[in-house]
Formats: C-alpha cells, structure tokens, sequence
C-alpha cells in the first residue's frame, strides 16, 4: 500500500479564497474592500491570489 504525505502547505486552509469568497458574498470589489481596509488594491488581490502572506496587521485591518 502506497502512503502518500500531505505537505504543511496542502493542510493550511487557503486565506485567500476565503477571503475571496467572504469579500464576494458581501458584494465587495477588491477596490471597495482595499478602500474600506487601508490597505492598497495589489495586497487584496496578491491574498486572494495566495501569492502574499499578509501580516497580521494587515489581515486584521482586511477581516474587519
């Protein structure tokens, strides 16, 4: 029997398409949410992309 082993990356639950998903559902454009969250228009869409990991900070200011 062949064991396959999940990598750390495959078992951290994806923030941006959560994110992604929430800013979507509540009808926000990553433009609205970046407005609204101080925080610039390419950090909402490199989150979303998982091509940046926010700093807590940062993330603060995006969930709340």
């Amino acid at each position: 029997m062949l064991h396959t082993t999940r990598t750390e990356a495959e078992d951290t639950p994806k923030i941006g398409a959560r994110l992604r998903a929430i800013r979507q559902e509540r009808g926000l454009s990553q433009r609205e949410l970046a407005r609204r969250a101080g925080v610039t228009n390419a950090t909402i869409s490199l989150i979303e992309k998982n091509k940046s990991s926010p700093s807590v900070s940062s993330l603060k200011k995006v969930l709340d």
